[in-house]
């Protein structure tokens, strides 16, 4: 598994846990970085074998002395350019399978990534995993254009969620405070924060019932309620009466991120365009899930993010704003959120089996693709590896 760009830990992270949790699989990691504590949630895994100790750099992976069974290209736009000797020399070696994630579907047409992998796609060793069902769909698009000769590209649909615990990160969030998240950049551009600091105001204010108050669906004042912006760079100002109730929360290592993000009712999507519904995977919408706090969700993010099921979101209908949706779960009692929550959990420990599941399948459909096209590959370690792996009627069943 490599990863050269040094970004996209929690991708890395769901990566693992995925194919490492599969029976005689043993993963060597190779990375830019490690950010933010990300090993303390490896560490948490249960892989069926541990990880090295050691980290060990991106410039370390030497296609002349490892011959994988499986290369998991973890953002593979910018590993295959990055390694593009490597990476050619295993695919005309013919004896492994390539897991090519894919975090930019508009970056695959015309360029040096896609003039490295159009080789693999030419002989069926590769598998390009999309990180929602709507880059899947843009970029099955784009893989049209390639010249395959008549080969069909397989695309896949991979869910980048893991399981955390969260009950021994340290955070100032307590455990039964109102509160409400948005995660990301700072930048005054990809957001209204004069918006979301009035409708905070009207939250705190809202005790004289009259218009402003029926908007929001409740004549009770909230004066205990915080916002957590979660993200980094140049933060916007707070009027002064706010800013008691305005949490910037910076350089937040992972599991403390999940634990604030999990102690609050309701986590906003806060998308900087319309290309996290068409072409761009959000990493807000997992976030919802592994943290376990629903996510504000309009029906364009059901559309797209098909994983995220109906019972784990707070809809947000056509004629409403994500604040009006904030102003009824503030009108709740306490046992109805906390009932949402619980919905979310459940959800994201049905997708975390439902993945293991699913890559059980792709590896062994590789791997058979392999062990077909090079005859004389080295068959003995081939068996021992599929070996643990479960027949199709069990991953079938996990996938359920």
């Amino acid at each position: 598994m490599i990863e050269v760009g040094g970004s996209h830990d929690e991708v890395i992270a769901a990566l693992i846990h995925s194919f490492g949790s599969q029976p005689n699989v043993q993963i060597e990691l190779y990375q830019r970085l490690q950010r933010f504590g990300i090993k303390d949630i490896f560490d948490q895994f249960e892989l069926s074998h541990p990880l090295p100790a050691e980290f060990t750099h991106k410039t370390k992976f030497n296609a002349t002395e490892k011959q994988p069974r499986i290369l998991v290209s973890t953002t593979c736009e910018l590993d295959s350019m990055e390694k593009d000797k490597e990476f050619t020399m295993l695919m005309e070696k013919e004896q492994t399978y390539l897991f090519c994630v894919v975090h930019h579907a508009d970056r695959w047409v015309n360029n040096k990534s896609a003039r490295i992998i159009l080789p693999w796609v030419k002989k069926g060793l590769v598998d390009f995993l999309c990180l929602s069902k709507h880059t899947q769909t843009f970029l099955d698009a784009e893989l049209k254009k390639w010249d395959t000769g008549g080969v069909q590209a397989v695309t896949r649909h991979f869910i980048p969620v893991f399981p955390v615990d969260l009950t021994k990160t340290v955070t100032d969030a307590k455990e039964d405070e109102l509160s409400f998240a948005l995660q990301g950049n700072y930048d005054g551009s990809r957001r209204d924060y004069k918006k979301i600091f009035n409708h905070l105001g009207k939250f705190l204010n809202s005790s004289t019932p009259g218009e402003e108050a029926a908007d929001l669906n409740d004549h009770d004042s909230h004066p205990d309620i915080q916002l957590h912006l979660l993200g980094h760079g140049r933060k916007p100002e707070v009027p002064k009466e706010l800013e008691p109730h305005v949490k910037f929360d910076e350089g937040l290592e992972y599991l403390n991120f999940y634990g604030i993000i999990s102690r609050t009712f309701a986590l906003l999507p806060g998308f900087a365009n319309a290309e996290y519904l068409d072409r761009k995977a959000s990493s807000t919408v997992p976030a919802s899930l592994i943290a376990g706090t629903p996510l504000v969700a309009t029906q364009a993010i059901l559309d797209a993010y098909t994983y995220l099921p109906p019972e784990a979101v707070w809809l947000q209908e056509e004629n409403e704003e994500d604040f009006d949706v904030i102003g009824k779960i503030l009108a709740m009692k306490p046992e109805d959120r906390k009932k949402k929550k619980e919905a979310v959990r459940k959800a994201n420990e049905q997708r975390v089996e439902m993945n293991k599941g699913l890559v059980a399948e792709w590896m062994r459909e590789g791997l058979a693709k392999v062990r077909k096209l090079n005859e004389k590959a080295d068959a003995a370690a081939e068996p021992e590896v599929m070996e643990g792996i479960g027949s199709r009627e069990e991953t079938d069943k996990a996938a359920r």
